[in-house]
């Protein structure tokens, strides 16, 4: 059964890898004409260290490029490693690489072409002198940052008859185990983790299935070697694939002996000791200074009837500490209670949207890529504003999809952090303004007539001085778009503590419909339409998994968490990586089940989200409830 079992999984991943490979753009330099192109003055090669680009390359990159209007091409010679190229095949398609905006960037590792306009936004590494490892690892982080500057004009370009000379192949893949190592983890990140957990299970299912069924298991081990082969036939790649599968077992076994001893593929350990200090120093200090005192009344309704709703620790960063959530008998509002204090809210955001999780946030906020669209699909409905502002939007991710649907619309975003910062020097959003909304209401009133909080009232200490702040800034027929988690969701209820909107200690309050409808109301808004339907994000499940996982299995390498011994650490780390393969098969299940039972979950009462648009000072008939 395990043969078959095998047999087919590799059987199908070597179709997948095959597809991608098949559909990479290629050009082939050697074939083309010795003029130069037009408009090669308007790009350049940013080439790894130690790697020339021959001419006749750039030249055709050049006239590709122009012709597909494409602004930054990761250029990939034929020849490279075979490792190399199925490394990158894991990582993406190349067609959903160029079309997804929020696709995370990739790189070969040898060269890019890069026009311009692209490198005045954003200019390569300075050349230090540095150490090879760190040239290495500085020129990938580049080129893989590459893509956040050129959301829709990046690609991956094939480039047959290139290949490295023996000079270059040694100082792009590394000459010794640790630069291999190192060079690795820059480039395929979270894929270079699963390959260290995978390998030694992969290698020793077979060496097993040959010893207890040796014709069946040296068939199975027969297929698995000859996968290389099958990916890389009819397509423009010349690896050296042949000689790889014979001494693919000894291959991978190297590659897997060499990754040992790798710890975090975000942060150096230097860095990683330092956070660790820190930590441990606010942490010893006491975390009781995190908290407000308790309040004794309903901050919206001020009814001092109120009842415990849910207790809750840190189930996403693990973080110390325990929250609780209040529920107001009177108006059925919920909210943190004690609430955190500045102090408190720094210390529990550190490292969540930044820093070590700032890679794994980027990821989530770029899955999200349709409730983006149906937030765009919403405004247009209700009118053509001009001048946008996105509150609490981040690194600019909702307003790089609304600039490209509303062209005609001037979009800014407001964020407390420096990622708006980031967000203007990317272009993906027209201005990026850091600071407090409420303190800079005034300053920016009478600028805007569209507003959107996507997924931000729900974190501030004071929703109500938040909408204030939106009655000031829009005039008369200004719009305003929010998107909350939505309390009343019966699914939250059933959940309880695992469902994932309760989100603590970030989520400080939690709206219901009425109650944010008659907030708005008070305040001038008339509420024209509201969505408890489409609004929906399809994760219950899927993260109910994940939570259960991180409960049985914690990560004890993050800075904050208890300090262990290093067997400790090993033994733990064993721990997580065994639970996390048990978990697989129930995580897969739990996004087949968020799918599915999606038309059920869409429904008002049972959607996880709510979304509505408001019109200020306009009277009007109110659109009926979705």
């Amino acid at each position: 059964m395990l043969t078959e079992i095998l047999m087919s999984l590799f059987a199908i991943d070597s179709f997948r890898l095959w597809r991608r490979a098949t559909n990479y753009p290629n050009i082939n330099h050697l074939s083309q004409t010795l003029e130069a192109p037009a408009l090669l003055d308007d790009y350049r090669v940013i080439s790894a260290p130690g790697v020339d680009v021959p001419e006749s390359v750039l030249w055709g990159a050049v006239q590709w490029a122009d012709d597909e209007g494409v602004l930054v091409a990761d250029l990939i010679p034929a020849g490279l490693p075979t490792e190399r190229v199925l490394g990158l095949l894991h990582q993406s398609h190349p067609t959903d690489f160029s079309q997804h905006p929020f696709a995370p960037g990739i790189t070969g590792g040898v060269a890019c072409l890069v026009h311009t306009s692209i490198l005045e936004l954003y200019a390569p590494p300075a050349n230090e002198n540095g150490d090879e490892v760190s040239s290495q690892v500085k020129w990938i982080d580049y080129a893989q940052s590459l893509k956040r500057y050129a959301p829709w004009e990046s690609a991956l370009l094939l480039v047959e008859g290139w290949r490295l000379t023996h000079a270059e192949r040694r100082q792009v893949v590394g000459e010794t185990p640790i630069i291999r190592r190192e060079v690795a983890k820059a480039l395929f990140k979270g894929s270079f983790e699963q390959a260290r957990l995978a390998t030694p299970i992969v290698l020793g299912l077979l060496a097993w299935l040959v010893w207890s069924d040796p014709m069946w298991g040296t068939l199975t081990l027969f297929i698995w070697m000859i996968q290389p082969l099958i990916i890389f036939s009819s397509t423009g790649f010349n690896t050296g694939a042949l000689r790889y599968s014979l001494l693919r077992p000894l291959v991978e076994l190297w590659g897997w002996v060499e990754s040992l001893g790798s710890t975090s593929t975000e942060i150096t350990d230097e860095e990683r000791a330092r956070l660790t200090e820190s930590y441990q120093a606010q942490i010893s200090a006491g975390i009781e200074r995190f908290f407000r005192e308790p309040v004794e009344s309903c901050p919206l309704c001020q009814d001092s009837q109120l009842t415990t709703h849910l207790t809750v620790p840190d189930y996403y960063q693990q973080k110390p500490g325990t929250f609780n959530l209040d529920r107001c008998m009177s108006c059925d509002h919920i909210f943190q209670n004690p609430q955190l204090t500045i102090e408190g809210l720094d210390f529990y955001y550190r490292d969540f949207y930044d820093g070590l999780g700032e890679r794994g946030m980027d990821l989530v906020f770029g899955a999200t890529e349709t409730s983006y669209r149906q937030r765009v699909a919403m405004i247009r409905a209700h009118g053509s504003p001009r001048q946008w502002l996105d509150v609490g939007g981040g690194h600019g991710h909702f307003a790089l999809i609304a600039k490209h649907l509303l062209p005609q619309t001037r979009f800014d975003v407001l964020d407390l952090s420096e990622s708006v910062e980031f967000a203007e020097q990317r272009q993906w959003c027209d201005r990026g303004i850091r600071g407090l909304f409420t303190e800079m209401a005034t300053e920016l009133s009478g600028t805007y007539d569209g507003i959107s909080m996507s997924h931000y009232l729900e974190h501030t200490p004071d929703p109500l001085a938040e909408l204030d702040a939106c009655a000031e800034v829009l005039d008369e027929g200004g719009m305003l778009m929010i998107e909350i988690p939505d309390p009343q969701s019966k699914i939250g209820r059933t959940l309880g503590r695992l469902w994932l909107p309760w989100f603590q200690p970030q989520h400080l309050h939690f709206m219901s419909t009425g109650n944010l409808s008659g907030a708005l109301e008070q305040r001038g808004f008339e509420v024209h339409e509201v969505d408890r339907h489409e609004a929906h994000q399809s994760v219950d499940f899927f993260f109910t998994a994940i939570i259960l996982l991180q409960r049985i299995a914690p990560d004890f390498s993050m800075p904050w968490r208890p300090q262990r011994s290093a067997m400790e650490k090993g033994l733990l780390a064993l721990w997580r990586a065994l639970m996390t393969l048990l978990f697989i098969p129930l995580i897969i299940l739990a996004v087949i089940l968020d799918k599915a039972c999606r038309p059920l979950l869409t429904r008002p009462g049972l959607s996880n989200t709510l979304r509505l648009i408001a019109i200020k000072g306009v009277d009007s008939e109110s659109d009926q409830e979705a």
